[in-house]
């Protein structure tokens, strides 16, 4: 099996629930795994996948505001899928660096894992 690794990607963004996140935004950090069954020796991009394009999808999504990052993480893995059919499993994890919350120092976020 092979794994394609996207980590410690950061951008800001303006997801959330609160109505003062959708203006001001935060700060994301996204880690990613996306897994396959390399079917030989891998030589050329198409037979593999490109991370470059992975943080294509995730700028994508990230730039459209959410209230929920389970519906970010569930669309991100929705496009890899439709871009690379051959993927058996994506892993994706989504930070809010600095989270709304009083006395609160630390990270939130979502991980989410889906099997093909």
């Amino acid at each position: 099996m092979m794994k394609i690794l996207l980590r410690n990607f950061k951008c800001i963004a303006r997801h959330g629930v609160f109505a003062e996140e959708q203006i001001t935004g935060n700060e994301f950090e996204v880690n990613m795994e996306v897994s396959f069954e390399e079917k030989g020796f891998i030589e050329k991009l198409d037979e593999s996948i490109s991370y470059t394009h992975l943080q294509e999808i995730v700028k994508d999504n990230m730039s459209v505001p959410k209230p929920l990052l389970e519906t970010v993480c569930q669309q991100i893995a929705g496009q890899i899928k439709t871009s690379y059919p051959f993927v058996s499993e994506i892993n994706i994890t989504l930070c809010k660096l600095a989270p709304p919350m009083v006395n609160f120092h630390g990270q939130v976020g979502v991980n989410y894992v889906k099997k093909f």
